[in-house]
């Protein structure tokens, strides 16, 4: 344990301390690399960005075309309702009014006949 301690204590006293400064340009390089960089990541974000709207564009015209195929079928279904309506109300309705009609005729010639009754009664 001993020998690594003084191995390692060896290791840290001979090494040399670096100074250094940097230049202007040395500073020009790094901001060359930094603005390469930006550039890259700009160009990446604006093609992804174009792949998005790309994207969305073709997932909307999706569901549009989706939305008026629901509103064809609803429209023929909405109009389907309506003729099974009227075919409902004239096939229920119209032998309804046949009756009430055959009914108040029915009423009528009752009433003739309850007056006639009448009449043969008090003049035989």
């Amino acid at each position: 344990m001993k020998k690594v301690l003084l191995l390692a204590l060896c290791f840290l006293i001979s090494t040399t301390c670096a100074y250094g400064e940097l230049q202007q340009s040395d500073f020009e390089k790094i901001q060359s690399i930094i603005d390469k960089s930006v550039e890259k990541v700009e160009k990446s974000i604006e093609k992804s960005e174009k792949q998005i709207k790309e994207y969305i564009d073709l997932k909307i015209d999706a569901v549009n075309t989706r939305i008026d195929a629901v509103e064809k079928s609803v429209g023929r279904n909405f109009y389907l309702i309506i003729a099974t309506f009227t075919l409902i109300v004239v096939a229920v309705g119209i032998p309804q009014a046949i009756i009430a009609m055959q009914s108040k005729k029915y009423d009528k010639l009752i009433e003739d006949v309850e007056m006639l009754k009448q009449q043969r009664i008090v003049n035989p």
